[in-house]
């Protein structure tokens, strides 16, 4: 089982070359960025009676996972 729900982030730029005149002088662009992954997830154990996922059911897990492929 190795079901997903895939975001893939967005990536701004904004470049303003005149401060004095930032209303007639910008310049911005986005779009996916192809080649980062970013991964949430969690284990969560729980258990009842004596058997040992009853014995760690306080060591749930989070995690984060980032990937960049060059």
């Amino acid at each position: 089982m190795n079901d997903a729900v895939k975001i893939v982030p967005f990536g701004v730029v904004l470049a303003i070359p005149d401060w004095d005149d930032v209303k007639n002088n910008y310049g911005i662009a986005g779009g996916p960025i192809d080649a980062l992954e970013i991964s949430l997830g969690a284990y969560v154990i729980d258990g009842k009676g004596d058997n040992i996922f009853s014995r760690v059911k306080d060591f749930d897990e989070g995690f984060i996972k980032i990937t960049y492929n060059f």
